[in-house]
């Protein structure tokens, strides 16, 4: 009798990086899944961040982006909004409230700045352009 041979359930798999299309797809993902708001970007870089060079580095890029632009919402927001619009309101009756108003669009401006930004991250990834950096992301994550 011949000894049986091992089969692939008892072998383990190394994780190995993707192909070049996959591994530019999920990048490409990670970049424009932040249109959406942070959660893509990590999720992202949570699950594929062993499987190859270009999606560990371009989903790092594209989540400290994402933290990036959410500390400067919550800045702006809090700040401009709150405290300058809210004594704006209380020192001048009657045109405060218009003053607040505008002041309430400038998160929606850096949200459009983040969805522009995540789209020309995406557009030059899906190029096969080397990897893609943010102007004004703080690079939290090394």
């Amino acid at each position: 009798m011949s000894e049986p041979t091992p089969t692939t359930a008892s072998v383990p798999v190394a994780r190995t990086g993707f192909g070049a299309e996959t591994d530019r797809t999920v990048a490409l993902a990670a970049h424009l899944g932040g249109i959406l708001g942070p959660l893509p970007s990590l999720v992202l870089f949570l699950a594929f961040r062993d499987r190859g060079p270009l999606v560990r580095e371009e989903s790092k890029e594209a989540l400290n982006w994402q933290i990036t632009w959410c500390l400067a919402a919550l800045v702006v927001q809090v700040s401009l909004v709150g405290v300058v619009g809210g004594l704006l309101a209380a020192l001048v009756p009657g045109f405060g409230w218009s003053v607040q108003t505008l002041l309430s669009l400038v998160p929606w401006l850096l949200y459009l700045v983040n969805v522009a930004l995540s789209v020309v991250a995406g557009v030059r990834i899906g190029q096969g352009a080397p990897g893609y950096r943010y102007p004004f992301s703080v690079r939290l994550l090394k």
